[in-house]
């Protein structure tokens, strides 16, 4: 067995490699030496810096990522408000987590400004942005308890003991952690040590927490539990937040409003119910929504009353509200909006059936070779191959043009052109 000093050298190795993140964030704040040393209150949860009121928190302009010959990001304008929990939303690869490094001040942006709480720092450090960043891997020292882990950005800032004391004992309070303060992360179970990463970074009372995919490595009844706990921390401190997921359940549960990113370009920025209910794009339609929107190939064959548009494609024939230019196009319709109809004007074939318990869908072809996701109530009798009567709401429905929602194309800023495959 190898003696204590041995273990304590591998120990600390360890802990660099796994920490390494909070190291580059907080190395800037070790030499500025700079704290906050107003009274926090006795067991009352810390708050974030309150900054000048009614301005944006986070104002990023034109801010654009090339690796190498690979464009990450073009030309990305977001302003977020203060108090704001804004998510930003896209497959793997979109280049969200590099946009979410670029705010923080982990890599540098090609061109483009980033305005924190009204003073620019593209050019500044980590540590003099004034942000505190949760990581996918928690980045947690294992050497040390839950109470130095919370205690350690305020030990590097030089913050007088008592104050640390207090702090991470209301911090630990709000988490719920008050009672594992002197475990080692391989005493907790998963969640416990996010919560000890997002305590670490609450203690600081940043201007802005930073969320980089935190509940990715977290089994689904955790992920709901954290999700639960984000969105009530996020409440109770006021804080303004940026998070970023490929996860939409995640998304659309937890933001206030979404920025929907695909191949490095801001796809739409709308509220949860904005993106669901009009998708700007086929991008946006496709990717929000579980299932997701039903499509159809077809063409639009002529305006009716200069109001509606007659889609017909892939045996089914509709009435859509919005009034699109002939030619080809797209018929999108969410699950929810087709339904079983003894009157339906088209039919299809059941292939599937996935039952979730609380809902149940049914997979069919339609006689035209389109196939489409319903929802049917789970005491719905089916069996695979039976055929079954459609209809479809009508109103609902979205006609897409060249990509567009021909409903919302007349909306400004919903979405920027772009290049190809972007940087994860």
């Amino acid at each position: 067995m190898k003696n204590s000093g041995e273990l304590t050298l591998i120990i600390e190795r360890i802990a660099k490699l796994v920490a390494w993140p909070l190291k580059r964030l907080l190395k800037s704040e070790h030499q500025s030496g700079t704290a906050e040393h107003s009274n926090p209150g006795h067991g009352n949860p810390p708050r974030a810096n309150p900054g000048p009121p009614g301005k944006n928190r986070v104002v990023i302009r034109g801010v654009s990522k090339r690796f190498g010959k690979t464009q990450a990001l073009s030309n990305i304008d977001l302003d977020i408000p203060e108090g704001e929990l804004c998510v930003l939303l896209g497959p793997s690869g979109c280049g969200k987590s590099t946009l979410l490094r670029i705010i923080a001040g982990l890599e540098p942006a090609t061109t483009g400004t980033i305005l924190i709480n009204g003073t620019d720092v593209t050019d500044e450090s980590p540590g003099n942005r004034d942000i505190a960043m949760v990581f996918q891997n928690y980045a947690i020292y294992p050497h040390m308890d839950v109470f130095h882990n919370i205690a350690f950005p305020l030990k590097l800032r030089k913050v007088p003991k008592d104050e640390i004391h207090t702090r991470v004992h209301a911090t630990a309070k709000l988490l719920q952690l008050d009672e594992l303060l002197q475990r080692k992360p391989f005493q907790l179970s998963g969640g416990q040590r996010q919560r000890v990463a997002m305590g670490r970074a609450i203690v600081r009372r940043p201007t802005v927490f930073l969320f980089d995919e935190p509940l990715s490595n977290l089994d689904a009844r955790l992920r709901l539990e954290m999700r639960v706990e984000i969105a009530q921390l996020h409440r109770k401190l006021g804080a303004t937040m940026i998070y970023v997921t490929h996860d939409q359940v995640e998304a659309m549960t937890l933001a206030d409003r979404i920025v929907v990113i695909s191949k490095g370009c801001i796809q739409q920025i709308d509220t949860p119910e904005g993106l669901y209910t009009n998708p700007a794009n086929l991008m946006v339609a496709g990717f929000v929504g579980t299932p997701a929107m039903n499509f159809v190939q077809g063409r639009i064959s002529c305006p009716i009353e200069g109001k509606k548009s007659l889609f017909r494609g892939e045996g089914i024939e509709l009435e859509v509200p919005e009034c699109g230019p002939p030619g080809e196009a797209v018929a999108g319709i969410r699950p929810e909006h087709v339904r079983i109809d003894p009157d339906g004007a088209f039919s299809g074939k059941v292939e599937f059936i996935e039952d979730t318990g609380s809902d149940r869908y049914a997979h069919v072809k339609l006689a035209g070779g389109a196939k489409m996701v319903l929802r049917v109530s789970p005491h719905v009798t089916l069996k695979i191959d039976d055929t079954v009567p459609l209809s479809i709401d009508e109103q609902q429905a979205h006609l897409f043009v060249d990509g567009i929602n021909v409903r919302t194309r007349e909306q400004p800023r919903t979405r920027q052109e772009g290049p190809g495959e972007a940087g994860s």
